[in-house]
């Protein structure tokens, strides 16, 4: 019976084919059409010949038993992948059953088991990659501590977004990374060890790569604390340049410019050190003048503070020498000037520091069993000595001030504060009920002092330093001034103008009048 193949467009097993003998395979192949136009041809040929049975068996066996060797060895290939086929299905199938899956991805999986087994595959690998990079976009949100939200059922999108944000992380990764050891670097280049608040940047050191804290918060402190760090080392290199030409404007040899350039903590402190080595050396050219200047601050009421204030102004603000020295020189004029058009009201205040250092022992009140029995009786003769004298020295001062002030315009400062304002407080205290014109006693004595607290017995050791003699009591606790009575106190003959200042005794010919202060000004040699 002769083989009449289908038609070329026919597939295997349509129904069309099925009443034809031919082979299952595919129509479309060229060589299967050849094999088919051959055959077909063979066939009329055998009917008009009349080919007999064993002849056409003949035939037909020479031309099909090469093939069927090839038939059976890729039928046992695709056996084979069939099978791999099912096993994979199985297998990713039981995968994402095991796990906790959505609604829409259950019914995913079940019509994938009604598709061939290609299309199933892809179908559950489908279900598999969606649920791995949901669970990698929450890794990456969670690494960067971003809020996310449920992602929708869009695979395009979803690999988009976790491929940004994978992008992110790494950048981030790397940032930090890059930042801890720049700023290793500038820690070692410094000198200087790590703060408190950098510990990102330590952490990033220590940890591992994929251990790093990624959030908002910590790239803000890793970049704080970078940015920090560089500011940290521009300044230090704008401080060691301004050292170094500081240096060199003092005189400072090339060698050890050299060798400590930089920017090494060890380096700038040599270079600091070096420098108020020169700066001090600077301070013995002319002792006596800075001794003067120091007197001049103390006597004036600006005080050691305000001296220690300008020095460390000279220090920083000089960048040679020769500056130095004229500045200096410039405030040693200001203040001998100032000096000068205030010696009336300071010796106004050295007459009136003598008046309250005889009374101060009477600056608080006493008991009677407190005191000795002369104690009271003294106090009355002091008492009336100070409301003879002191009202006239306060309204003199305070016109003597007020003039200076108009003149100057400006405030007249002692210790700190206005010097009136500092009279006129104390000149209030008059008014006391109880204890009259004595309570003015202890805050004047707080004016002379450099500090608003003055104790008695301080006061009482910067009288005895200056060789200011007193008598002491039974109580060693208290100064007991000469009698009123016995003429002019000690105590004033000590501190009043040199008009007031009655003939020395021999005994007493090496001291010096004490100033407001308590501090002895320099002799004229030594000026």
């Amino acid at each position: 019976m002769a083989l009449e193949p289908p038609s070329r467009n026919s597939l295997p097993g349509d129904s069309e084919s099925l009443g034809h003998a031919y082979l299952p395979l595919w129509q479309s192949c060229v060589s299967l059409q050849r094999l088919y136009s051959m055959s077909h041809k063979l066939a009329c040929i055998w009917r008009e010949v009349e080919a007999e049975e064993a002849e056409c068996s003949r035939d037909t066996d020479a031309i099909v038993m090469p093939s069927i060797a090839e038939a059976e060895r890729c039928l046992d290939a695709w056996l084979q992948r069939q099978e791999q086929l099912r096993r994979e299905c199985a297998e990713l199938q039981g995968t994402l059953e095991g796990s906790a899956l959505r609604p829409e991805e259950n019914l995913e999986i079940a019509a994938a088991s009604h598709l061939p087994l290609r299309k199933r595959l892809r179908a559950l690998q489908g279900v598999a990659n969606f649920r791995s990079m949901s669970s990698a976009r929450v890794e990456l949100l969670t690494a960067l501590g971003w809020p996310g939200d449920r992602p929708g059922a869009d695979m395009p999108n979803l690999e988009s977004e976790v491929s940004m944000l994978r992008a992110e992380v790494q950048s981030r990764r790397d940032e930090v990374v890059r930042a801890a050891k720049q700023t290793r670097e500038t820690w070692q280049a410094l000198g200087e060890t790590p703060r408190e608040c950098d510990d990102m940047l330590l952490m990033a050191l220590q940890m591992q790569g994929a251990e790093i804290e990624l959030s908002d918060s910590a790239i803000a402190a890793v970049r704080s604390s970078a940015a920090a760090w560089d500011a940290k080392k521009a300044e230090v290199a704008a401080e060691v340049r301004r050292i170094q030409a500081v240096l060199k404007g003092f005189g400072e040899t090339d060698a050890f410019l050299q060798e400590h350039a930089t920017l090494h903590s060890a380096d700038r402190t040599a270079c600091k050190d070096r420098l108020k080595q020169l700066q001090s050396s600077l301070r013995t050219e002319n002792s006596p003048k800075h001794e003067r200047l120091r007197y001049l601050y103390d006597v004036t009421g600006m005080g050691p503070t305000a001296l220690s204030t300008f020095y460390a102004s000279l220090d920083e603000e000089s960048d040679t020498a020769s500056a130095w020295r004229a500045r200096f020189m410039q405030e040693y004029d200001r203040v001998g000037k100032y000096h000068e058009s205030i010696h009336g009201i300071l010796m106004q205040l050295e007459e009136l520091h003598a008046l309250v250092l005889e009374g101060s022992r009477f600056a608080a009140a006493k008991k009677v069993n407190e005191v000795p029995s002369l104690h009271f009786l003294e106090q009355e003769k002091f008492r009336k000595t100070l409301a003879r004298r002191y009202p006239l020295m306060h309204d003199k001062l305070i016109g003597d001030i007020q003039r200076w002030e108009s003149a100057a315009h400006q405030r007249l400062q002692y210790h700190g504060s206005p010097l009136t304002e500092q009279l006129i407080r104390a000149h209030e205290m008059e008014a006391d009920p109880i204890r009259g014109i004595l309570a003015v006693v202890e805050p004047l004595l707080q004016v002379f002092s450099p500090h608003t607290a003055t104790s008695t017995a301080s006061t009482l050791h910067s009288v005895q330093s200056e060789g200011v003699p007193v008598k002491r009591p039974s109580s060693a606790a208290r100064v007991r001034a000469p009698s009123a009575s016995r003429g002019s106190t000690p105590a004033a003959s000590q501190c009043t103008t040199p008009s007031q200042t009655p003939a020395r005794t021999p005994s007493r010919l090496g001291q010096r009048r004490p100033s407001v202060s308590g501090v002895r000004e320099p002799s004229p040699a030594r000026r």
